[in-house]
């Protein structure tokens, strides 16, 4: 099966422009140098965060379903000579994920859940895509959490267009990290609430982050069920 960003024009033209945008981001670029400066003192490694994002086969405006989490499961370790990297196909970049998620072997329990998730989305004949706060670089290591914070605000204006070309009826968060980045609020899993941006009220509906530290909390919350049932 395809992926309706690669086909839509209005969806591939914005999803272009982002990739081929934020390699070389100023906003980040100094972050970049100070991260790699402490990776290369034997701190843990930095991921690149490469695509705006992937989707259902059929796409058009408005969708159903937005899922967005903090960053995805494929990031691709960057190497000494890549980061600043000549931009890559845009094709290669989403069908990587979508691949990571739909076609390799599982993995983790992250990887598993959110395949589950797509399916689930597929046989109600939903148009739904997936993306991230962060569509730059992660580093993991010290300083990771404060990383991911600079790294969210600063890529805020590209989710902001994301959302705004989309138009999704429902916001799907995974995790806490992006339902603050929404709401205030304390949500438990697969409740719902209605949210303000760019100029339009969406409906947001919090998940717990699937992965194997969270599973046990996850199937006891019902997995995915709380999650569909308040999209039908």
């Amino acid at each position: 099966m395809g992926c309706g960003i690669l086909t839509n024009h209005d969806f591939r033209q914005l999803f272009e422009r982002i990739n081929n945008s934020h390699w070389l981001c100023a906003k980040c670029r100094e972050e970049r140098s100070l991260y790699k400066e402490q990776e290369m003192k034997g701190n843990p490694k930095s991921f690149s965060n490469l695509i705006p994002g992937f989707s259902s086969e059929k796409l058009s405006s408005p969708i159903d379903v937005l899922v967005i989490t903090k960053v995805h499961g494929g990031a691709k370790k960057e190497q000494e000579n890549d980061w600043f990297h000549p931009q890559r196909s845009l094709d290669d970049e989403v069908l990587h994920i979508l691949n990571f998620y739909r076609e390799l072997p599982d993995k983790s329990y992250h990887q598993q859940q959110i395949r589950l998730l797509i399916e689930k989305l597929n046989a109600l004949d939903i148009k739904w895509a997936f993306t991230d706060l962060m569509k730059c670089f992660i580093y993991e290591g010290a300083g990771a959490n404060n990383n991911r914070k600079i790294a969210t605000l600063n890529c805020r204006g590209y989710l902001e267009n994301q959302i705004s070309l989309l138009q999704p009826r429902t916001i799907i968060g995974l995790g806490g990290f992006v339902r603050e980045f929404f709401t205030k609020l304390t949500l438990s899993h697969g409740a719902s609430v209605e949210i303000s941006l760019v100029d339009r009220k969406y409906k947001y509906i919090h998940s717990i982050f699937p992965s194997g530290r969270t599973a046990d909390d996850w199937v006891a919350e019902g997995e995915w069920i709380p999650i569909i049932s308040n999209l039908i």
